[in-house]
């Protein structure tokens, strides 16, 4: 790849320089500070390869680019559900928990008010 001809949309024509992993260098014609651009997605909007076998392989890239980016968003939604899932088991766990709670204090009071009441007409019929 590197001293490619490859020809830029506003800057025309160029040559690489450089070319990393996700990132290459240009320098164009009439420019001396050569350009940065990400590879391979600069060649889905700005640059072309003059020889159509890089092209076709920077084409490859991107579909390869675009594939591992969609099941990463796909992977990241499943994991998203996931914790959704569990957020909401965990909520309704609590409410449960807090409704029988609930119910144990307002059974233990009509328990009491019971007991009280057994007791007061006890202390009536004690004193009637």
């Amino acid at each position: 790849m590197v001293g490619a001809q490859v020809v830029h949309k506003k800057y025309g024509k160029g040559k690489v320089l450089e070319a990393g992993v996700s990132h290459i260098m240009v320098r164009f014609a009439g420019s001396e500070i050569p350009k940065k651009f990400v590879y391979p997605d600069a060649f889905k909007k700005f640059l072309l390869f003059e020889d159509p076998v890089l092209e076709k392989k920077a084409m490859a890239d991107i579909e390869q680019r675009e594939k591992q980016i969609k099941e990463e968003e796909e992977k990241k939604l499943i994991e998203f559900k996931m914790f959704e899932e569990e957020r909401k088991r965990k909520q309704l766990e609590q409410l449960k928990k807090k409704r029988k709670a609930a119910r144990a204090r307002k059974e233990k009071e009509l328990r009491e008010l019971e007991k009280k009441e057994k007791l007061r007409l006890e202390s009536e019929q004690e004193s009637g």
